[in-house]
């Protein structure tokens, strides 16, 4: 699929110098409108973000699930709901938002289901002896609870929390994105954080795939 999508999107950029052809699928991240793409255009822009994103999702799935494994299932799993979600809905710059969010909650359903199994077993007291699986284990279900209060803010203040703390974005690049002023882009990092703050055990302190 690789192949076949990055050759038609090739032809494509290149008949795009000389002709008024579609612009590349990608352009669709710099839309506020929402777009149906073609399958090869679907096929090319979910290449794109899985080259551009996969890294940084499975440091973000890592953090909450704690191995490796779990974190590669997780993005898996994200990426096939995203190539479905590219052939089957219109699209526009939010979608890799919606990606984090859905690797995001997968890596959250694994963590539960690991950590249940954890506290349900004699492994816990065995682990008493041990400092690093105790500190492990703690560092898991802080990170459990951060995804799960990032998951309960409401849609902007989520979108303008994850732009400014996760992307490092500037007030007015936010503002442009969420079709806001500045100082509205700010009212809701600000009020993000503040959610966030109060539903961290111990208060929150920066998201841990933060580069």
């Amino acid at each position: 699929m690789t192949d076949s999508a990055d050759a038609t999107f090739d032809q494509r950029r290149a008949d795009s110098t000389v002709t008024s052809a579609p612009l590349p699928p990608w352009s669709v991240l710099r839309s506020h409108a929402s777009h149906k793409l073609r399958e090869t255009e679907a096929d090319a822009l979910f290449e794109h973000l899985y080259g551009r994103d996969a890294p940084s999702l499975l440091r973000m799935a890592m953090a909450i699930t704690g191995g490796r494994a779990a974190a590669e299932d997780a993005v898996h799993d994200g990426f096939v709901a995203l190539h479905a979600h590219l052939r089957a809905r219109r699209i526009n710059r939010l979608v890799p938002y919606w990606l984090r969010r859905v690797v995001r909650n997968k890596a959250v359903d694994a963590t539960r289901k690991s950590l249940r199994l954890v506290h349900g077993s004699d492994s816990c007291s065995e682990a008493t002896e041990a400092p690093d699986p105790l500190r492990n284990l703690a560092a898991r279900e802080a990170h459990l609870a951060l995804a799960k209060a990032l998951d309960r803010l409401p849609r902007r203040q989520r979108l303008a929390f994850e732009m400014r703390a996760v992307e490092g974005m500037a007030f007015d690049q936010m503002g442009e994105a969420l079709r806001c002023s500045r100082d509205a882009a700010r009212r809701l990092f600000g009020r993000a954080a503040k959610r966030l703050s109060k539903a961290m055990p111990g208060g929150f302190h920066g998201l841990p795939e933060k580069k």
